[in-house]
């Protein structure tokens, strides 16, 4: 079965195990009953994030309430790899009130909605918590806290990373121990029993549903990396919302408009900006941050939070050091003495969203930046508590790659498998690599990270 597009691509259709069936009709709540708290993890492959979107389904379709349909349904996501409606490399809170029928890149959360709305997140800065298991667990446990606070009487799906063995086992492990929830759907693989075990010790009364994997015969299109990078994009080119569907706007970014966000001493429009991981050095931070993806943070003291929980001690206020680089009087957060720099704390901090610094002017001191953020929330934050993080994922070459695409696409100069090839002049973090037997007078292109100047 092939589908009716140009490229007559096949067409699998999607297999639900009867276990899954049941366990998703199981969900349903009966009036003046708790909704369910549901966490699904299990390996990667295993199905575990169509199993949490079956369940979200199905809850938004559950004639449970008054009116006949649960209102609302909360998803927990806490896969930064692939995040089903956030940007890589984040984990949030987000509240559904329509199902979903589409693939993660279909759906890029967006405040131009009312259907699909973010309640909080946090920058993670890597698509897996294996950088800072221990950031990880509090950005989890803050979103789980923002919910209990928010409607607690609303069901909850929560969605875990697909790493389950070795630091990934002891990550999910606590997050069982740690969240409340009232039942764990495990999609098991028969290569990895051993942490079935430990995961049903960590549940105690809590109770654990084994779930076959989902079986399919149809190889995956694409690679995890690249649904990141499709993921992403579409999350960069949203439009306008038209006849109640969200619509992409295809221009490269090269032409739209960026914000000019000033960062010198006298015109600052933001605290600074942290580095997660390894600290690359005050000198080279213009290098780092060129080109790069950023996530805008929102901090605030933590006398005036409001999401720790009610026997605990209120946060203490934001304490970070700053300085600036020497070269390009960059702000930044210090690293402390072990060479890294501190994760913000989750309970005084949250992300609004991702940006693109597309080029930094060091004459007049300006990063200028592309973001989807309505400038309405850009203009609402205040300078002294607005934090830029930069994460440890790798360069966006998609985006370095679509000016030259969008150019050759109208001059025909894709190749047969549709890799871009010829020269259009000099384009930023490109270099071009030779025929490589491609034919004469065809220059593939790739990306180039680190190796440019700054562009005034």
């Amino acid at each position: 079965m092939v589908s009716d597009d140009g490229f007559k691509r096949q067409l699998s259709p999607l297999e639900v195990p009867w276990k899954w069936h049941q366990a998703i009709t199981a969900l349903t709540p009966a009036p003046g009953v708790k909704p369910p708290r549901v966490m699904v993890c299990g390996p990667k492959g295993t199905g575990k994030s169509t199993l949490a979107r079956l369940m979200v389904n199905r809850l938004l379709t559950a004639n449970a309430s008054p009116n006949g349909l649960i209102d609302r349904v909360f998803l927990l996501d806490l896969d930064p790899g692939q995040p089903e409606y956030s940007p890589p490399g984040q984990l949030s809170l987000v509240v559904l009130q329509q199902p979903n029928f589409g693939p993660p890149f279909s759906h890029p959360i967006t405040d131009i909605t009312s259907s699909v709305r973010t309640a909080r997140a946090h920058a993670l800065g890597s698509t897996s918590p294996k950088e800072d298991p221990d950031h990880f667990l509090r950005c989890a446990i803050d979103l789980m806290t923002e919910f209990d606070h928010s409607l607690p009487w609303s069901p909850l799906v929560i969605n875990t990373p697909g790493w389950v063995v070795g630091t990934g086992g002891d990550i999910l492990v606590q997050l069982i121990k740690k969240l409340d929830v009232t039942e764990i759907c495990y999609t098991k693989d028969d290569e990895k029993p051993q942490i079935i075990q430990a995961l049903t010790q960590a549940a105690g009364t809590k109770p654990i549903r084994l779930l076959p994997s989902q079986q399919s015969c149809a190889v995956a299109p694409r690679s995890a990396a690249e649904l990141r990078d499709m993921q992403t994009l579409s999350y960069f080119h949203q439009g306008s919302i038209r006849a109640g569907h969200l619509h992409w706007d295809s221009s490269p970014l090269t032409h739209k408009k960026p914000y000019v966000v000033g960062y010198g001493e006298r015109n600052s429009a933001i605290l600074g900006v942290a580095c997660y991981g390894d600290w690359p050095g005050a000198d080279y931070l213009s290098t780092l941050l060129d080109g790069s993806l950023v996530s805008i943070v929102k901090t605030y003291d933590g006398e005036v939070a409001t999401n720790w929980p009610d026997d605990a001690s209120p946060p203490p206020p934001l304490q970070l050091t700053i300085a600036r680089a020497q070269n390009s009087d960059i702000p930044y957060v210090c690293p402390s003495a072990a060479g890294f720099v501190p994760s913000l704390d989750p309970m005084i901090s949250h992300t609004i969203g991702q940006a693109l610094i597309r080029g930094i002017d060091t004459v007049n001191k300006t990063f200028h930046v592309l973001t989807p953020v309505p400038a309405a929330t850009l203009a609402s934050l205040d300078p002294a508590k607005t934090v830029l993080v930069k994460g440890t994922d790798t360069a966006p070459g998609w985006a370095y790659m679509e000016e030259v695409a969008w150019r050759n696409s109208r001059e025909g100069d894709l190749d047969a498998g549709g890799e871009v090839e010829g020269s259009t002049g000099k384009q930023p973090w490109l270099q071009e690599i030779g025929p490589g037997g491609r034919g004469a007078g065809a220059a593939p292109l790739r990306t180039r990270r680190f190796r440019g100047v700054e562009r005034g």
